[in-house]
């Protein structure tokens, strides 16, 4: 099992996700994630306050991304930290189409961000889900059941069905592959199952390299 030490870059870790493109795509085929690993992305996770959705910090520790949908008009929004801490956060890009949006904090956070995937995931593909940082108990190693459109997303043609069981309120949480990165952000269904995916934002909303 790979873990993740304080000099590894996120981007450069690897977690252990269980059987690739499994035959059937199932998070109950022996599919585990290291709490190194764990504890990466739930350092990297953040809640939107007052936990209506929530994010992940990206770019250069000062950026952050969440669902489109979880904003209104606001030009600011509070977010907490894994660690109970808040920080305002300016809304710098909306794309709704895509259903994500780009936020830049008031000031860097102590936090290795996640980086952005380069390439989306196949079907039977293992995700990890970690969760907001208020609802404990939320991990989970789910699969990746169907690529195609949903009628939410009209910009997006290959939006991401999984079999995540997540709550109202998860919307913007990140998805995130083997190697940590992030792939795709909740974006709804009857389970929070369906996903916007992440993958070619960083040019587009000019997330730090």
């Amino acid at each position: 099992t790979a873990g993740l030490s304080a000099a590894t870059p996120v981007a450069a870790a690897t977690v252990v996700l269980g059987p690739p493109r499994a035959p059937v795509a199932s998070a109950q085929h022996g599919a585990v994630a290291s709490k190194s690993a764990q504890g990466a992305v739930d350092r990297a996770t953040v809640v939107l306050a007052p936990g209506i959705c929530a994010g992940v910090i990206v770019g250069d520790g000062r950026q952050a991304i969440t669902a489109a949908h979880c904003l209104r008009d606001a030009a600011d929004v509070r977010l907490e930290l894994h660690d109970g801490a808040q920080r305002t956060a300016r809304v710098r890009q909306i794309d709704r189409g895509r259903d994500v949006a780009l936020l830049e904090l008031d000031r860097p956070v102590d936090v290795q961000p996640l980086g952005i995937a380069s390439e989306m995931p196949r079907l039977g593909d293992a995700l990890y889900f970690g969760g907001r940082s208020d609802r404990q108990g939320s991990h989970q190693v789910f699969a990746v059941v169907r690529i195609g459109r949903c009628p939410s997303l009209p910009n997006v043609p290959d939006a991401i069905f999984t079999n995540l069981r997540a709550k109202p309120g998860d919307s913007g949480a990140p998805m995130v592959n083997k190697h940590l990165e992030v792939v795709a952000l909740v974006h709804g269904g009857a389970t929070c199952n369906i996903a916007a995916p992440v993958i070619g934002i960083s040019e587009l909303l000019g997330i730090a390299g």
